[in-house]
């Protein structure tokens, strides 16, 4: 039980990363901090085993007129399947919208 709370409370901090490269232009050190983890680096290689790039990766993907504020939903390229299965993987949490 100890381990899947702790496995929940990790999944939520990077879940809360991801809506915080996506949302806001936050420095990376910063976003790390800001949801636990302990420096960039532990960010970036959860970042990287679960969709197979880094964070600047990731928010250099998205088109500075394509960011949006405010929560509201935007998409990426619909041919990456990857970000695609996990993004959809994460919306069924409720914590991503």
């Amino acid at each position: 039980a100890i381990r899947r709370q702790r496995q929940m409370c990790i999944r939520d901090r990077f879940q809360h990363a991801l809506n915080d490269l996506t949302y806001t232009r936050d420095n990376l050190t910063d976003i790390a901090l800001k949801n636990g983890f302990p420096d960039l680096k532990t960010l970036t290689a959860r970042f990287r085993s679960t969709f197979q790039r880094t964070p600047a990766q990731y928010r250099a993907a998205l088109k500075p007129d394509e960011v949006l504020y405010d929560k509201v939903r935007q998409f990426l390229d619909p041919q990456d399947m990857v970000l695609r299965k996990k993004l959809g993987e994460y919306a069924k949490t409720g914590i991503i919208k």
